[in-house]
Order: structure tokens, then C-alpha cells, then sequence
């Protein structure tokens, strides 16, 4: 019954009138005035329900309700049982002939209906109008129902700027900022208090030159990141993206990895730890998990020394490769994935993964496959694994025996798919993979309290995968990363507060020149033109100077400049006419001097033969010659002479 309402009650679509009783069925949709929530009625059994009171009623106490008296009497009981009975005859008595009525006004509607199709022709496009009002009702009714479940998918905002996929993607906890890298080897950063529609990046930084970046992740106070790379160099940077310290390497050639001070091979993830501001962790293919403090000691060039390692063991007792790692919420465990498939949990300790036994193990939680991604609950409770098996399986972390769920049909063709949370630990997500220019990548949605496939399935990427996704507490908004290299933001301005809803409602800032307007208030096609730069205002011989050209000297050196050579200023730095003589003479005097070009270098050194005859410097090797017998005395020219003299001597002679 509506009690004449501002706004009135809708019963299927049909407002009802005020004060007048309905009765509602199995099926009946309610909607109470201007609210976008539909109630839909199930399992109305007057019998049952009566009955579940009686036995409620039963089940309290003699005395509830009753005022006792002194004496212990009640002194309202008779009046409370009158007053039951005249409601229950007035409930009766209200049912009986609206059940009726019903039925009648039913019945009459048909023959009106029945009788109206033969008389009135125009009555069939009044039909089809309510048959498409009532599709649009279930429509919107799906809407709903994805609303309910508070899934904040029904608008999307694209983040541009990078070239190739995106493999990891970090919100500071504040929700102001969004730090997303890849194999570009770039990281950017997007800030939705100074963005606008345009969703620009107004920073961009090359974390390591040479490697792509696998993981991203804020402190708790959102000063600083964490970055790891695909090199063996984990780094902390500012929030502002510069670098202020990195983590040594470890020494490859020793054997036991506890002995060593880093990572010897390629880091594969990492986060900070959700509460210290001066604790991360970090995972390699190395087999280790390490925990670094920031506040622990360095090494040469303020590398940064880890000291709690936790190593990675298959079934038999050698490495494995780790390929995940994540915390704890309230930080008192770690759990790392390794590339045999298993999940193994550690309680944090100072060497307490030196033995190699973890806490917890899940051996076979992913069939041999690498496992790609892992997340906990905020509560602590469950913990989700994405693998290369295509499957996501939410776990108990008390009782790890078996999966709680297993959601299969989820394609992953990337070592960083992950998973995550909602705020209210009921839904989990994670993105799908695609063949390149096959299918459409997903973000598929599910509900952990069933097992009948994904509650909803979003599509973002036509031909490309979806990657890397993460579920801002505060916000209540899903970031994306793709495969194309664009960042997708869904968000309901119904369910999500600030985020992207501040950058949506900016406009896009324009230059000064599309602003130009001229004095009568119209633009001219948003640019202003100078007449006197159109060609046929130019000079014929005028060429734009190449960009880079000297101005003064094209295509050769410039020499120095040499001041100015007239005016004041060229009087007060003239030089004196007898100062410039004078330099004149004695750099003419020291050139022919010393001048090289004609000197013959075989008579310098003939001069300084009979200095080196008894020099000290001359010893026992060369005692048989002293080093100078070997210089030639005539030149090439001069033995020529000579030789043919002395053959023409031989000649005369009649020596042959």
C-alpha cells in the first residue's frame, strides 16, 4: 500500500494509487518512486512465513514485552491478545476480496483486450510499445543487477602513452596517482587531480636503461615506489620519479644463495610491505624471495644489502624459479609462486626461510604450470593464484588441502597476469589473453561465494590481451593494463568517488592560438594567419634555413669572435701599435727558428753522434758497435753518384 507518496510506488512499471492495498506475488518488481533499485519478490508463502513467526515468538522469553507489575501480574496482556486478533481479522478481511478482484479485473482485462483487437487497429502499436517498455525494464534491470553486486564497470576512461604492453600497474594509497610500465621500458605517471578529458601523462622516466619493468608498488604513505626490473638492480624512487636507492647484486659464482648479498639472476616481483614504510620484498628466478630494509646496510656506491632470504624448493629438494610474491595484509606472512606450479607461505622471521621449509605448501596448485599472479583478501582469509593452467583458484590459507573455487576458461599468455580483490572480499578478478588480432580481451569477474562461472565478463581490448589489473580500495575503481599499451579505468559514478570521475568533468585545455577570436567574436578557423608570411609575399630567392645550419659560416667552422672592430668599444679594446709590432717580431723570430719544415732530421741526428759516444747511458749491449754505426753517412742520392762512378771506373779499366 502506498501512503500517498511524493514520488508514488511502481508495482511492474504501474504506479499505484494512494492508499489502496496490492497484494504482490512471486515475480513482481517494485520500485519505489525516482530510485534506480528494483526489488523483485521471491518465495511469498503466507503459510510458511506465519508459521516462522509463531516458532520465533515461541523462542523469546515469557516476559518479553510485558510490563510486570509489584505483584508480578501482567496487566497488558489482555489488551496486546484483543489487539492481535482485531489486526489479524482487519489483515484477513483486506486480502480476501483484493485476491478477487484481482482475478476479475484480470478476466476483464482479456475480454476488453480480446474485444478492442477487432474494433480498434491502433491498440496493437499501443501493445508493442509496452512489449519494449518491459524489454527496457529488463535491461536496465541488468544493469542493476551488476550495480548491486557493486561491480563499477559501466564507464571507461582510456590512459594513452605507451608503446607496447603494460605489465605493471601501481596506485599510491591515496588514489591521486597511477604509475603504469612495461616493455617499453618507460613508467608514467598520470595524476587525476591536474589531468583533464585529455588524460595526458605529465611525467615519463626510463627506470633502467635496457629493461622492461615486471612489477610497481607505493609505500603505505605513498612517498615512494618500489620498481623492479628484469635486471637484478630492484629500486626505490620517489614519488616524483627520481631514483634514491638501489639494490646490490648478488655474487653468481657461490653455490648457496644465503650467502649472498642480492639477486644473481632476473627479478620477476615485488611489493612493499602493507604496513612498514621501510620493508619490501622482492622475487628472482634465482630461487630467493628477500626482504630488504631500507635502513640496512650498503655496499660499495650505496648498493643496498639484503640479509632475510627465503629460498624456493621444488618436490625433490632443488631450486625452483620464483615467479610471484605478495604479503600478508597485516604483513606476519609472505606467499611466493614458483615455476613448478606450487604455492608456498612463510611466517616472517630473521632467517627463517634458510632451512628451505616453508610454513604452508600448496605443491600441486597449479599442475606443474607457472604460476603468474597471487593476491590475499584485505581480511587475511583466502588467498588467490592465477597460473599458466588458465585457471583462477581461490584458496583457505587454514585449510589449504583444496581449493575453495576453481574458475577455469581464464587465457593467460604473460609471466604478470594477475588477480585482485574488491574492497568487500566477495569478488575477484583478473584479465583474459588473446592471440594478437584474435578475440577480445576481458576482464572477467567472480563471485567466491559461487561456482557457476564468472558473474560478469567486460571486453576492453578488440584483438589485444588484458594483462594487469588492480582494484583501488578507496576509490572502488579497476585499472587495466593491455597488451596495446593503453590503460583502461572503469569506474560507476554511482559507486566510485574521486579518481577519475575529477579528470572526466575538466574539458580539454586549448593553446592560445585555437582561443584566438577576432574582434566581431567569430574564430577564424581557430589560427590566426599573417599575410606578410603567404608565398606570394616572399622573396624568390628566400630559403628556409635548415634546421641545425650556421648562420654566419654554413658548412664550416666558426671562428672566434673578434670583438668589435669599430666604435668606442673597438677603440678601448684596440691593441697599441708598438705591443703588436713587438709580438710581431718576436713570433717571426721564434718561427724561423724553430722552424721543422726545413731541417733534415737524418743531419740532427748525425749531430748528436759523438755526443752519445761515452754517454752512461750506453752499457754492455751495445759495447761491439755503441749504437751509432748503423747511421748511414751519405745519402741515397750520394751512394747513387758513387756507384755509378765507380762502375764507369771499372769500365775503363776493362774490369767487368
Amino acid at each position: 500500500m502506498d501512503f500517498g507518496s511524493a514520488q508514488g510506488t511502481f508495482v511492474k512499471g504501474t504506479k499505484l494509487e494512494a492508499n489502496q492495498p496490492c497484494v504482490l506475488v512471486n515475480g513482481d518488481q517494485v520500485r519505489f518512486g525516482q530510485s534506480t533499485r528494483i526489488y523483485i519478490m521471491n518465495n511469498l508463502e503466507t503459510k510458511q512465513e506465519e508459521g516462522e513467526t509463531e516458532i520465533m515468538r515461541s523462542q523469546l522469553p515469557s516476559g518479553f514485552g510485558v510490563k510486570k507489575t509489584a505483584g508480578g501480574g501482567n496487566q497488558n496482556q489482555d489488551a496486546r491478545s484483543k489487539r492481535e486478533a482485531e489486526i489479524a481479522a482487519m489483515t484477513l478481511s483486506m486480502r480476501t476480496p483484493i485476491l478477487d478482484t484481482r482475478k476479475r479485473s484480470s478476466e476483464d482485462q482479456l475480454e476488453e483486450t480480446n474485444t478492442e483487437e477487432t474494433t480498434n487497429p491502433l491498440k496493437e502499436q499501443s501493445n508493442d510499445k509496452k512489449k519494449l517498455s518491459i524489454q527496457n525494464e529488463e535491461k536496465i534491470s541488468d544493469e542493476e543487477r551488476v550495480r548491486q553486486e557493486g561491480l563499477p564497470v559501466s564507464h571507461e576512461v582510456t590512459l594513452m602513452g605507451h608503446d607496447k604492453a603494460v605489465l605493471a600497474l601501481a596506485l599510491d594509497p591515496a588514489g591521486g596517482r597511477v604509475i603504469a610500465a612495461g616493455l617499453d621500458q618507460k613508467a608514467l605517471f598520470w595524476d587525476f587531480g591536474g589531468m583533464d578529458k585529455g588524460h595526458r601523462a605529465f611525467r615519463e622516466i626510463e627506470p633502467q636503461s635496457g629493461y622492461s619493468v615486471v612489477a610497481l608498488s607505493f609505500s603505505p604513505t605513498g612517498d615512494r615506489f618500489l620498481c623492479c626490473p628484469t635486471s637484478v638492480h630492484p629500486a626505490i624512487f620517489t614519488r616524483e620519479g627520481s631514483e634514491l636507492i638501489r639494490f646490490v647484486r648478488g655474487d653468481m659464482y657461490l653455490a648457496d644463495s644465503i650467502h649472498t648479498k642480492g639477486h644473481t639472476h632476473p627479478v620477476t616481483g615485488g611489493c612493499w610491505h602493507p604496513l612498514e614504510k621501510d620493508q619490501v620484498l622482492t622475487c628472482s628466478s634465482d630461487a630467493t624471495l628477500r626482504i630488504w630494509d631500507l635502513n640496512g646496510p650498503t655496499a660499495l656506491e650505496g648498493r643496498l644489502i639484503c640479509q632475510d632470504i627465503y629460498k624456493v624448493k621444488n618436490q625433490r629438494g632443488t631450486r625452483v624459479g620464483a615467479t610471484t610474491c605478495c604479503y600478508e595484509p597485516d604483513g606476519e606472512m609472505i606467499a611466493g609462486g614458483g615455476a613448478d606450479g606450487s604455492v608456498q607461505l612463510w611466517k616472517i622471521g630473521r632467517g627463517a626461510g634458510a632451512s628451505g621449509r616453508p610454513d604452508v605448501v600448496m605443491r600441486t596448485a597449479h599442475g606443474g604450470n607457472e604460476v603468474t599472479g597471487m593476491a590475499y583478501s584485505s581480511n587475511g582469509r583466502m588467498l588467490a593464484t592465477r597460473g599458466d593452467d588458465d585457471t583462477v583458484k581461490v584458496w583457505d590459507v587454514r585449510r589449504t588441502a583444496t581449493p575453495l573455487r576453481v574458475y577455469s576458461d581464464c587465457p593467460s599468455l604473460f609471466a604478470t597476469s594477475n588477480v585482485a580483490w574488491s574492497p568487500d572480499n566477495k569478488v575477484v578478478c583478473c584479465g583474459t589473453s588473446v592471440r594478437k588480432g584474435t578475440g577480445v580481451g576481458s576482464v572477467k569477474f567472480f563471485n567466491v561465494d559461487q561456482d557457476d562461472g564468472p558473474l560478469y565478463d567486460v571486453g576492453l581490448v578488440e584483438g589485444g590481451s588484458v594483462i594487469s589489473v588492480a582494484w583501488h580500495r578507496e576509490l572502488n575503481q579497476i585499472v587495466c593494463g593491455t597488451s596495446t599499451g593503453a590503460v583502461k579505468l572503469l569506474y560507476d559514478p554511482l559507486l566510485s568517488r574521486n579518481g577519475a570521475l575529477l579528470s572526466s568533468s575538466r574539458t580539454v585545455r586549448r593553446s592560445f592560438m585555437s582561443m584566438a577570436k577576432v574582434d566581431s567574436g567569430m574564430a577564424v578557423g581557430d589560427v590566426i594567419i599573417n599575410p606578410c608570411a603567404l608565398p606570394m609575399y616572399q622573396d624568390e630567392n628566400y630559403r628556409k634555413r635548415p634546421r641545425g645550419e650556421d648562420p654566419v659560416r654554413p658548412g664550416d667552422l666558426r671562428r672566434p669572435d673578434k670583438g668589435p672592430t669599430s666604435g668606442p668599444e673597438a677603440a678601448s679594446t684596440a691593441i697599441p701599435p708598438s705591443r703588436k709590432q713587438f709580438q710581431e717580431q718576436y713570433l717571426n723570430g721564434r718561427i724561423k727558428k724553430h722552424n721543422l719544415r726545413d731541417q733534415d732530421s737524418r743531419d740532427e741526428l748525425i749531430k748528436y753522434a759523438d755526443k752519445v759516444k761515452d754517454s752512461q747511458y750506453t752499457g754492455n749491449a751495445y759495447a761491439h758497435n755503441k749504437g751509432y754505426d748503423k747511421l748511414a753517412t751519405k745519402t741515397l742520392e750520394q751512394e747513387k753518384d758513387d756507384a755509378e762512378k765507380e762502375e764507369k771506373r771499372k769500365i775503363g779499366l776493362g774490369i767487368q
